[in-house]
C-alpha cells in the first residue's frame, strides 16, 4: 500500500490541456472522457493523477483509480467530492454505472444495485428517494380492481403527438380493460416534457379506460443507457444489453404494480435503435409472462407513416398542410399558440429524427 498525501482538485472541463490529462488517464483504464459537467481528479504528493470521477445530471462516470492505488482512500476521496459536489447542487439522488466486480466498492457507501447487464456493467442508485419513491407514484396511479383485468401499456416520447399515437393508443384501448401511457420523462426532445405529457393528456382525454404515467428515470431513460462505460465493446452487443435491461427494470419493477401483463408498440421503419430495442421486447417480455403486439404504423398514404419525425421536418419546411394531416387537433392548436413558437424556432434551426 502506498504511503502517500492526496488532494482532490476539481478539472476546469474548459481547459483543454487539463481534459487531455483526465482523457489520457481514463484511456489508460479502458474509458473514455465525454459528456460530463463536473470533474474531480486526485494526485499525490507528486502531482500524479491516481484517480477521477464526473458527474452529468445526476449520473456518476468516467471512473477510474489507478491500479496501484486501488487498496487506498483514492476512491472514496473521489467519492465524497462528487456526493458533496451534487448535494450543493441540492441532488441528494445519483446513479452510477460500474463493472461487476467493481460494484462492492459502491455498495461499501450505501449503493443499491438495480439491474445488471452482465458481464458488461451494473446500474446502482444511492441518496433520497429513488426508485421506492416511484414505485410509489405508480402504486398512486394504477388502476385499483386489477384482479382478472385486461391491463397493458404503450411507452411513448411523443416528441410531438401525432395521429399515429393516437392510432395505437386507440387499438390498445379498445383490446383492453386498462391501458397505461407511460410517456418518457427524458428531457432530451426538442417538445420538453411537460409539453409532451400535457398533448398526450388532452390528445387522449376521450379516453375513459386510460391512465397517463410519466416514466420517471427508470423507463427509456439516460440513467439506463450507459454507452460512455462501455466504449470499446461491439455497439450492437452494447445495444442489446442496454434494451435488454431497460426491459428488466421493467417487467420486475414497473409491471408488477401496475397490473401489466402487455406491450403494445408501433413499428420502427427509421431507428436502428428503436428497431433493437423491439427486437429485445420480443425475447424479454416473455420471460416475465407479458406479451406483446407490434402494431404496423398508421400511414398517411402509400409512401408515408405518420410518424413525429414527419412533423418536424413538415415544421421546419413551413409545410402546415401537412403537419395539420399528421396530428391531432389538440396538437395543432398548441403548434399555432404562443406557447409554442420557441419550439418552432428550435425545430427551425435544428432538425433531429428523434
Amino acid at each position: 500500500m502506498h504511503i502517500d498525501n492526496f488532494y482532490d482538485q476539481t478539472v476546469d472541463i474548459n481547459n483543454k490541456k487539463q481534459t487531455a490529462k483526465i482523457d489520457a488517464f481514463l484511456k489508460a483504464n479502458g474509458l473514455s472522457y465525454e459528456q460530463v459537467e463536473y470533474t474531480v481528479q486526485v494526485v499525490n504528493q507528486n502531482n500524479k493523477i491516481v484517480g477521477t470521477g464526473s458527474v452529468t445530471g445526476k449520473i456518476l462516470r468516467c471512473f477510474a483509480i489507478d491500479p496501484e492505488y486501488r487498496e487506498t482512500d483514492v476512491f472514496s476521496i473521489v467519492m465524497t467530492h462528487l456526493l458533496n459536489y451534487l448535494s450543493e447542487k441540492g441532488v441528494y439522488h445519483s446513479f452510477v454505472f460500474t463493472k461487476p466486480g467493481t460494484s462492492q466498492s459502491f455498495r461499501n457507501l450505501g449503493f443499491k444495485e438495480i439491474e445488471r447487464a452482465a458481464p458488461l456493467f451494473v446500474l446502482m442508485e444511492q441518496g433520497v428517494g429513488g426508485l421506492k419513491r416511484y414505485q410509489g407514484y405508480l402504486k398512486r396511479n394504477s388502476f385499483k380492481d386489477q384482479e382478472g383485468k385486461k391491463i397493458g401499456a404503450c411507452i411513448v416520447n411523443c416528441n410531438p403527438f401525432t395521429l399515429g399515437h393516437l392510432y395505437l393508443i386507440e387499438k390498445a384501448a379498445k383490446q383492453l380493460d386498462y391501458l397505461y401511457i407511460i410517456v418518457v420523462q427524458e428531457n432530451l426532445s426538442v417538445f420538453p416534457f411537460d409539453v409532451r405529457f400535457d398533448l398526450v393528456k388532452k390528445g387522449t382525454n376521450h379516453l375513459k379506460n386510460v391512465s397517463r404515467i410519466r416514466g420517471g428515470e427508470y423507463v427509456v431513460s439516460s440513467s439506463t443507457f450507459p454507452t460512455y462505460f462501455v466504449k470499446n465493446e461491439d455497439p450492437g452487443e452494447i445495444e442489446r444489453l442496454q434494451a435488454e435491461m431497460d426491459l428488466r427494470i421493467f417487467c420486475k419493477h414497473i409491471a408488477p404494480i401496475l397490473g401489466v401483463t402487455k406491450r403494445m408498440v408501433g413499428t420502427e421503419d427509421y431507428c436502428k435503435t428503436t428497431t433493437a430495442y423491439n427486437e429485445a421486447m420480443t425475447r424479454v417480455l416473455p420471460q416475465f409472462g407479458i406479451d406483446i403486439e407490434i402494431v404496423p404504423r398508421k400511414k398517411l398514404n402509400d409512401d408515408m407513416v405518420i410518424s413525429a419525425s414527419h412533423v418536424r421536418r413538415g415544421i421546419k419546411d413551413g409545410n402546415w398542410d401537412l403537419v395539420e394531416q399528421l396530428v391531432p387537433k389538440t396538437t395543432m392548436k398548441f403548434l399555432k399558440s404562443k406557447k409554442a413558437i420557441p419550439i418552432i424556432e428550435k425545430i427551425k434551426n435544428y432538425y433531429s429524427r428523434h
